[in-house]
């Protein structure tokens, strides 16, 4: 087998909603970063332990605020939605910007706020 293919990486962009640990959502994205097979770049709304993880891996991080995004939750108010349409709009095209830039191949979004955002 051709070894220069074996080594490639994969380029992901891995998207999340929070800076810190809050739960389970944040542990499964610790492990996706470390596969072998791929190449991460995290982006965060805010510098901590998520970032802090990151860069003790070599694991390139991107801050990007989400504006009023963070803000909807569940049960959906219409005035939040509303409020959030334009961030989420801005958020997604710098995403979408910063994974063209580095070639991602892949864009994933850790929760409900994020899937929106990456959307």
């Amino acid at each position: 087998m051709d070894s220069s293919k074996t080594n490639k990486k994969f380029k992901v962009v891995f998207v999340s909603a929070v800076a810190d640990f809050k739960g389970g959502a944040e542990k499964c994205l610790q492990q996706f970063m470390l596969n072998p097979m791929l190449a991460p770049i995290l982006i965060v709304p805010a510098l901590g332990e998520l970032s802090i993880y990151a860069e003790q891996h070599n694991i390139p991080v991107e801050v990007i605020d989400y504006g009023c995004v963070n803000d909807v939750r569940r049960p959906f108010k219409i005035s939040a939605i509303f409020y959030a349409a334009i961030d989420a709009i801005k958020v997604s095209w710098q995403i979408k910007r910063l994974a063209k830039h580095v070639g991602a191949v892949c864009i994933h979004s850790n929760g409900l706020n994020t899937q929106s955002k990456a959307v």
